[in-house]
């Protein structure tokens, strides 16, 4: 629950956890619950669509990054949109929340920014893990439904308009979509032909690509 020891130790605390047993699968007390299973890393590299869409959303990060990063938040990041991620993006808030701001400082523009990113890193890590479609349906919910205030202000820039209707035209898959269909695909047929019933379980990180992975199916 935490990259840092202090961290998992403050979760300990929370929980007035006493005591931590550690068991590794091939112990003999959790063979008895185990199912032979096999594993095989595949991995996808990015077509040139979903590196197309990165970068247009992160020259629209850029900007707001550059804002925090130059008030002294951030640093770990060097103004680089492609390593921001949304759990980065609290960690910066946190930091400005705590810290003392610098005499001269416009404290509700680094605000802002901060809200923008929260927005833009999301959608980011939305591209590189499940593509154009799962992307879209964000755009489209800001577009539609700006509501007040960060979205809002989203939805009336002309980049993140530009990057929607370029969106809408996409008709490029995200590699794992592709390989994902092709496994489930090997695999039943392969039971079909042998006579054999069988089951899939897709497992996944955001219930937004779910969406995306039942439609491709």
């Amino acid at each position: 629950p935490g990259s840092k020891m202090v961290d998992i130790q403050e979760v300990l605390a929370n929980l007035m956890i006493a005591k931590i047993e550690v068991r590794s699968e091939e112990e003999p007390a959790i063979q008895k619950y185990r199912h032979q299973r096999m594993e095989e890393i595949i991995t996808c590299e990015p077509n040139s669509a979903t590196e197309e869409f990165k970068k247009r959303l992160a020259d629209i990060i850029k900007p707001y990054l550059d804002r925090v990063v130059h008030s002294g938040l951030g640093g770990g990041f060097r103004n680089d949109p492609n390593a921001l991620t949304a759990y980065g993006v609290k960690l910066m808030r946190d930091d400005f929340n705590q810290r003392r701001i610098p005499q001269g400082t416009n404290r509700g523009h680094i605000e802002n920014a901060l809200s923008m990113l929260t927005i833009l890193a999301g959608l980011y890590e939305q591209v590189k893990e499940y593509g154009m479609g799962a992307l879209l349906r964000k755009t489209t919910e800001i577009v539609q439904n700006p509501g007040s205030g960060t979205r809002s202000n989203l939805s009336r820039s002309a980049e993140f308009n530009d990057l929607h209707k370029a969106l809408e035209r996409n008709k490029d898959k995200h590699p794992k979509l592709v390989q994902l269909c092709a496994i489930l695909q090997d695999h039943f047929q392969r039971h079909a032909q042998a006579g054999k019933s069988t089951r899939a379980i897709v497992f996944s990180n955001f219930r937004d690509s779910v969406m995306e992975i039942v439609s491709e199916l």
